[in-house]
């Protein structure tokens, strides 16, 4: 088996379209959303 750059490879393609598309949803999210995803909890404002 050769060289093959990761930009051929499907799962590579496939993975750049699933980031885009989760890019476009987060994108249009409240920076305090962005910023706290995932943490246990929102401090106090």
């Amino acid at each position: 088996m050769g060289f093959c750059p990761v930009e051929d490879l499907r799962v590579y393609r496939l993975a750049e379209r699933l980031g885009d598309g989760l890019w476009d949803i987060v994108s249009g999210w409240n920076y305090l959303i962005i910023t706290d995803f995932g943490r246990p909890g929102v401090p106090g404002i």
